[in-house]
């Protein structure tokens, strides 16, 4: 993070996404794009859209450029992930630990051959 911060804050939003779809497959979904997946959040998830909204549009100024001239610092990079992936991560831990399993495996016992 502190050599690259830009490249950070483009992972801090990326793991947002994959948190993001863990949460829509524990839904039986899976969001195809960006603004698919900004619908679904925006619509169902008003406690963290807000923190996922501010990580994609730092991840997209830093990839390109949007808004105009943007250089962005470790303390910026290290305030997003404590600030707002870090409860974002929380929010969904706590939703998913709240459902219980959400996948049930059942391991077979192997048939024995001859």
């Amino acid at each position: 993070m502190d050599e690259h911060p830009d490249w950070a804050v483009v992972v801090l939003f990326y793991c947002a996404v994959q948190m993001v779809e863990v949460m829509a497959a524990a839904e039986s979904l899976h969001n195809h794009d960006h603004a698919m997946r900004n619908r679904w959040v925006k619509e169902r998830f008003s406690s963290i859209w807000g923190h996922y909204r501010v990580l994609q549009q730092e991840s997209l100024k830093t990839r390109y450029l949007e808004g105009g001239d943007f250089n962005i610092t470790t303390a910026r990079a290290r305030n997003l992930r404590q600030n707002r992936l870090a409860p974002l991560i929380d929010d969904i831990e706590a939703r998913l630990n709240a459902r219980g399993p959400v996948i049930e495996t059942k391991v077979k016992k192997p048939v024995a051959t001859k």
